[in-house]
């Protein structure tokens, strides 16, 4: 058990607690996986919900990963599947997940097989005019 949990904690690069008042209002972890980014644990409070605690969370997130040189960010979830579209997330097929990911606990089986994919594509294409 020791070993899964070193294990996992070399691979989360960012964890982002929201306070409020001294109170714990959300998190979000994200996790690398050599140039892909795993989104994990996006948490809010019941009673801080719409309220932008998670949009913060998601988007401090995303800005992590450009000190990070990943080029895309990925997610599963059973839950809010409707809410990440609005950061530019896609779903996606589980096998289209780069292979990275596969060796992340979530993807592993910590996460059910119901869960809904998304992907989000950080590398910027370069147009000829």
């Amino acid at each position: 058990m020791a070993t899964t949990y070193l294990t996992l904690a070399s691979r989360i690069t960012s964890s982002r607690p929201e306070f409020a008042d001294g109170q714990l209002v959300g998190c979000a972890g994200l996790e690398l996986h050599c140039s892909a980014a795993l989104l994990r644990s996006v948490a809010v409070n019941a009673e801080q919900r719409s309220c932008g605690v998670g949009a913060q969370l998601v988007k401090a997130q995303l800005e992590a990963t450009r000190g990070l040189n990943a080029t895309s960010v990925s997610l599963l979830t059973t839950t809010a599947n409707t809410y990440f579209p609005r950061f530019g997330f896609a779903i996606v097929q589980h096998c289209t997940l780069p292979v990275t990911l596969n060796d992340s606990l979530e993807l592993r089986g910590a996460c059910p097989d119901s869960a809904i994919c998304l992907h989000l594509s950080l590398e910027q294409r370069i147009y000829f005019v």
